[in-house]
């Protein structure tokens, strides 16, 4: 997988800022201006990259292509993946 640097655009980009839609529940410390500044805010690596995913797939993909982006962004935080928490 290739590292995305904070700022760099990624498909799906729309320029929204400064709140992080696809993830309300981040505490972000900086701005939130692009796909990339959520998906530094995170740390980078492997969970950066299902974040960035994320953001791709609600502006771009189905419903059940976005809840298989929350459930792997939830189990790669180390959380439930399931939203019961079951």
């Amino acid at each position: 997988m290739t590292a995305v640097a904070p700022g760099a655009s990624l498909p799906g980009d729309m320029g929204e800022r400064p709140v992080c839609v696809a993830h309300p529940e981040h505490d972000h410390t900086t701005p939130v201006e692009t796909i990339a500044d959520c998906m530094a805010s995170v740390g980078g690596g492997e969970l950066a990259v299902v974040h960035g995913a994320d953001h791709y797939l609600q502006a771009e993909a189905g419903d059940v292509s976005r809840q298989i982006a929350r459930f792997l962004a939830r189990a790669l935080a180390g959380g439930s993946p399931l939203e019961s928490g079951a």
